[in-house]
């Protein structure tokens, strides 16, 4: 690799006790004891949260034309803020890669040593600088299989929720016109529950292998997505067209392709990285991933999807053997819909974790079918994999939102948020003898069950006759 010429910093006159203006993460400092260079990310302090805020709330005629002026506001503000730190890097002739993303302010720069990190800490538009950090999928939990999951050829999940209520509705539907996104290891395209309504065009973006079709080596995202809207009775909206982001090859992954997924969601392209069209992006997506608790580097972006009219749904996390206090980031973060996981039952999965978050917000906002759940798997187009785990409840959601603004298109994130919660089942639900953060499992919401059992039909009865006034 080309040695870096760093003349123009040692100029500069930079040590170790510097006052720099950016805060260096404690295991930004630490690595640089034992290695000479990271993988790290510069957060500018003009976050897309702050730039959000001078944005004027407005009505808009299409939620293409929000797509279209948001994500250009976006992007000005991050090409504004960023700037002086891009052009520092070009002038140094850096070989390695840098990223530089809108959909949260930030810049990915790959190999620094350290005195290329202190130069960019004492940028005064910089606020800190971390490592790349590591991502977990959830992996599934074990689960005993009932007569009725075994032999039934709708999933358990997709009856309990009573979406196929929703679909036989005179002016029901199964998700036709909406995209429903993933954020995972991939998908199976092929697989006989998901090729007929895979986007196509539009519909893939792999980071790391830039594999022009679908593909999923672990299975975890096939699953995820079979239930959002597979056919075959395992998809919760198969009218639903489906996009898809690997970021992910293994069960441990990385915060970079998080970051590039998230944005592709808002502003998706061609496979090549050719031809992206904001008016594209994704109606609603669904996350099964996990990173630790009171972790924000996901936030921004979950700001800038609501903003875009993008529905963020969160699996809650597995950690229930712990007990209260264990949501997991990024659904422990206010503005995503947290999701738990319940059995046929309808009691609390014993893996589902409870609330509070460590900022004490109620967590999880709702609970659906997680236990045990039936769905496409990776190793042919006919195979099926019974698994368990929130990453298995998440999807019941998004499917749901997918039914929801199919029905009601002009309906903002908030209201759908709002929709579902008062939609979900309280009654029938068995009590499992917590009192999180306080609260009894018999108020709603509360931090075992959110505020109920998901429901499909109920929410979508109720978005029936709900419609927004125009903002003007």
């Amino acid at each position: 690799m080309k040695k870096i010429n760093f003349t123009s910093l040692i100029l500069i006159n930079f040590s170790i006790t510097s006052v720099l203006s950016a805060e260096l993460d404690n295991s930004v400092v630490k690595l640089y004891d034992t290695e000479e260079k990271a993988n790290i990310f510069a957060y500018l302090k003009q976050t897309t949260t702050k730039s959000l805020e001078v944005f004027p709330e407005k009505y808009f005629e299409t939620r293409e034309s929000r797509l279209v002026e948001v994500s250009a506001f976006l992007k000005d503000a991050a090409m504004r803020t960023q700037k002086n730190v891009l052009e520092f890097l070009k002038d140094q002739r850096f070989p390695n890669i840098v990223k530089s993303f809108w959909i949260a302010n930030v810049i990915f720069i790959e190999d620094a040593d350290y005195p290329l990190v202190k130069a960019i800490a004492n940028f005064e538009e910089v606020s800190h600088i971390t490592l790349n950090q590591i991502v977990h999928i959830e992996e599934s939990q074990p689960y005993i299989v009932s007569k009725r999951n075994a032999y039934n050829t709708t999933s358990w999940g997709v009856e309990k929720i009573q979406a196929p209520e929703v679909w036989a509705l005179d002016g029901g539907n199964s998700g036709e016109g909406i995209i429903v996104g993933s954020i995972d290891t991939g998908v199976r395209y092929t697989h006989e529950a998901l090729r007929n309504n895979f986007r196509g065009d539009y519909g893939w973006f792999d980071p790391f292998q830039l594999s022009p079709i679908p593909v999923d080596e672990i299975g975890h995202g096939t699953h995820v997505m079979g239930t959002i809207a597979g056919g075959m009775g395992i998809g919760v909206s198969p009218g639903a067209q489906w996009m898809a982001c690997r970021f992910c090859e293994s069960y441990d992954c990385h915060q970079l392709g998080l970051l590039e997924c998230g944005q592709f969601m808002a502003c998706p392209f061609l496979p090549d990285g050719s031809s992206e069209d904001c008016t594209k992006a994704a109606h609603v997506v669904s996350n099964s991933w996990i990173v630790g608790q009171g972790v924000d580097f996901f936030s921004q972006i979950i700001e800038s999807w609501h903003r875009l009219d993008i529905v963020p749904v969160f699996a809650n996390g597995n950690a229930g053997a712990l007990g209260c206090g264990f949501a997991n980031s990024p659904a422990d973060y206010p503005l995503a819909i947290a999701v738990g996981s319940t059995t046929i039952e309808d009691t609390i999965s014993d893996f589902s974790s409870l609330g509070p978050s460590i900022t004490g917000l109620i967590k999880p906002n709702i609970v659906a079918p997680g236990s045990a759940i039936k769905s496409a798997y990776k190793n042919s187009d006919t195979d099926y994999r019974t698994s368990s785990g929130t990453s298995m409840a998440a999807p019941h959601v998004a499917g749901v939102v997918a039914l929801i603004r199919a029905r009601n298109p002009q309906l903002d994130v908030p209201t759908i948020k709002r929709l579902i919660s008062n939609g979900s089942e309280t009654t029938g639900l068995v009590r499992s003898g917590h009192t999180c953060g306080g609260i009894d499992e018999k108020v709603f919401p509360n931090n075992v069950f959110g505020t109920g059992r998901l429901n499909a039909l109920r929410s979508f009865l109720a978005s029936e006759n709900f419609f927004l006034a125009p903002k003007t």
